[in-house]
């Protein structure tokens, strides 16, 4: 039978994959890379598993929904509430997550606590779909008069959403973020998120998919308005009942041109330092964030297993501006930042790694752009049997579970299409 074809053997394609074929649903995962999982890879060094750059898996998100539906099984530790810190005015101070330390935090005075608390409470109830297309920046500064308390939301909601552009943000896609955060357990993927992504692709393969691995797709040739054959960088052909793009926005508009927003989305970087230690100097730290600073760390070999033995593995990143790339200087302000919260890590250094700008995701979730609206709704206009997934299509979620969300959608309309063909 002739296949569906998933371009992009990332989060996305993965998920898509497993749902095809677990119903005989002939399916061929092209990739480009020789490794599978996109940005869901990890990259084992004597043991320590590196992700590339800090990785968050909400336990409340569409994510983990998709994948209870799916039964794929997370092997994943969820993070405490002990060891966060808050940084400000380059001083640490008890991350305020809880009524107690929310309390006992120096991070905040009095009256600002009560602030803080009265607005963290009213997060679950705000009615987003008026907020689509209000910044982030203009809602909150309605809703919030103590600068302090403005400036430790903003922290909680860019360490949500990986994004500092508040005055670009959608407001409805920021608190929604910050609700999702709030609401359940942060989980850290034992062994690295590579592990999910291998457990993806052995279901998928398991059930009959096939994964062509380290050649890319160039073309994707339509008649009559139904994509009828994907064309690989070999020169080969290799006939579609549908296809699923499951790549980034700007790959996907050059197979298929035509498709709506693409020019409008911007991507939402980082720059990340991640180290293995020989042991970790200061155990109570175990993640923080920026109150006044744009930047995060996690101690991921605290909550999951990353390290070999009292080895650490620790992350910490530098969250940067539209079209701003990672420099020298950011890598030195993220060795200062380590400095703060782990004195003494120099000595310990086994690996070391600088990646200067990381993607984390494709589509900022603007207001100018009408917010979660402003994203690709997954089908391909004019094209029948074509449909995209990714962190950048759909209505739901954000990063992972826009990923997930978006890549169930794409196989459930491909399975519809293919049971009246």
């Amino acid at each position: 039978m002739t296949p569906v074809v998933i371009v992009g053997g990332g989060l996305s394609g993965l998920t898509a994959a497993v749902y095809l074929a677990r119903r005989a649903i002939p399916t061929v995962i092209v990739n480009d890379a020789n490794e599978l999982g996109g940005r869901a890879r990890t990259v084992d060094k004597d043991g320590f598993r590196f992700n590339f750059g800090p990785h968050r898996l909400f336990g409340r998100g569409a994510a983990v929904a998709g994948f209870r539906e799916l039964g794929i099984r997370l092997r994943s530790a969820a993070r405490g509430p002990n060891g966060g810190l808050a940084i400000c005015r380059g001083r640490t101070y008890t991350l305020p997550v809880g009524q107690c330390s929310l309390m006992i935090t120096g991070c905040l005075g009095p009256s600002a606590k009560l602030e803080l608390a009265r607005f963290l409470g009213d997060v679950p109830h705000v009615d987003l779909s008026a907020l689509q297309d209000v910044t982030l920046d203009a809602w909150l500064r309605t809703r919030v008069d103590d600068r302090c308390v403005l400036l430790f939301v903003l922290a909680l909601i860019r360490s949500a959403t990986y994004c500092d552009e508040p005055q670009r943000m959608s407001a409805a896609a920021g608190v929604q973020q910050l609700a999702l955060s709030l609401a359940g357990p942060v989980l850290y993927l034992h062994e690295g998120w590579g592990t999910l992504a291998r457990t993806l692709c052995d279901d998928a393969v398991a059930n009959g998919a096939i994964v062509r691995s380290g050649v890319s797709v160039v073309a994707i040739d339509t008649r009559s308005d139904v994509a009828t054959q994907v064309i690989l960088a070999t020169g080969e052909h290799v006939e579609c009942r549908a296809v699923i793009l499951a790549t980034n926005p700007r790959h996907a508009g050059q197979l298929l041109p035509g498709i709506p927003g693409t020019d409008a989305l911007t991507p939402v970087r980082v720059a990340s330092l991640d180290v293995a230690l020989r042991r970790l100097p200061k155990t109570r730290s175990v993640f923080a964030f920026g109150v006044d600073i744009p930047v995060c760390f996690s101690a991921d070999s605290m909550v999951a297993r990353v390290a070999p033995g009292a080895g650490a593995v620790m992350h910490a990143a530098k969250y940067l501006r539209t079209a701003e790339t990672g420099t020298s200087a950011d890598e030195r302000e993220l060795e200062q930042l380590l400095d703060l919260l782990q004195p003494g890590w120099r000595a310990l250094v086994v690996h070391r790694r600088f990646a200067s700008t990381i993607v984390v995701s494709h589509a900022l979730v603007c207001a100018e752009t009408g917010g979660f609206g402003g994203r690709p709704d997954g089908r391909v206009p004019g094209i029948a049997n074509a449909f995209l997934a990714g962190d950048w299509v759909g209505p739901t979620g954000q990063l992972a579970d826009a990923s997930v969300a978006s890549a169930l959608r794409a196989a459930r309309a491909t399975e519809r299409l293919t049971a009246t063909a």
